[in-house]
């Protein structure tokens, strides 16, 4: 029991913190049940004194035979196994997938951060987002606005500049955003902000080289699992040049790579 619990407790603590693996986080659950049987050994016994429970009356000739040794030590090969299926009942109501979520989700933290707060410096944009999308839902969710503490949500729909990306599976420039029907004006409007212009470039689930993509059909086929989008070109007044696409769409790629090691680590 006291294994267990500690164990799940540092998983779901220091080990997200410091991205230590479940089994490291469960030997150190065993250093703290180790050392609590040797602190607390004493207190079961003092329990069953004052339960009045017998203690074995026997000689040192008695304690010294075969069968004295056999009994005890089968005595506590069943107390020890009876005491782990006690404490395992513990795992039902314990939410044992908790620590690996937070884990990715740690670790996506930090890749949203380190790539937008870069990527949006390399093409000059004022603002720069990394939406993931989220397909039992249907719609699209940010973690990281640079500028902003905010998270929000927006359907997978043509109402949406983002959500346009994911549906052409295509890169989208807006030179003008308040002229274009696809743009959702409802952040602007909650976050007192003004977008001039806008650039969204899908991320791919899998990176397919653009020469191996010989037909429409193998691009359709591929599975959009987020999208960059940069706002604001600081530099002009012309919105993004076909210099920032090329960028961005470099920078969704290596998205695309940290977001598969995440994934893979997580499955394995």
């Amino acid at each position: 029991m006291v294994m267990i619990q500690a164990g799940d407790l540092i998983d779901n603590t220091i080990g997200v913190h410091f991205g230590f693996a479940t089994l490291t986080a469960a030997a150190f659950g065993q250093v703290f049940s180790d050392v609590s049987g040797v602190a607390f050994g004493g207190t079961v016994e003092a329990a069953a004194t004052r339960l009045g429970l017998p203690i074995p009356d026997l000689t040192q000739s008695q304690r010294s035979m075969r069968i004295t040794k056999l009994v005890g030590t089968t005595g506590a090969m069943v107390g020890v196994i009876i005491g782990c299926l006690l404490g395992m009942t513990s795992l039902l109501f314990m939410d044992l997938d908790a620590a690996d979520r937070a884990k990715r989700q740690a670790e996506l933290d930090t890749i949203f951060n380190t790539v937008i707060e870069h990527g949006h410096w390399v093409v000059q944009a004022e603002r720069g987002t990394l939406f993931m999308v989220d397909e039992e839902k249907g719609e699209l969710w940010s973690k990281v606005a640079l500028g902003t503490h905010l998270t929000y949500t927006m359907p997978i729909d043509n109402k949406s500049i983002a959500g346009t990306c994911v549906k052409l599976k295509d890169t989208v420039n807006v030179t003008d955003a308040y002229n274009d029907p696809r743009f959702d004006s409802s952040f602007d409007k909650m976050s007192n902000f003004k977008t001039r212009d806008l650039l969204c470039v899908p991320v791919f689930e899998h990176d397919i080289d653009e020469h191996d993509l010989v037909d429409t059909e193998s691009i359709r086929s591929r599975k959009v699992i987020a999208v960059v989008q940069m706002i604001n070109k600081m530099d002009s007044d012309k919105g993004f040049t076909e210099g920032d696409v090329d960028l961005v769409e470099m920078l969704a790629k290596h998205v695309s790579i940290f977001i598969g090691q995440v994934n893979k680590k997580s499955s394995s």
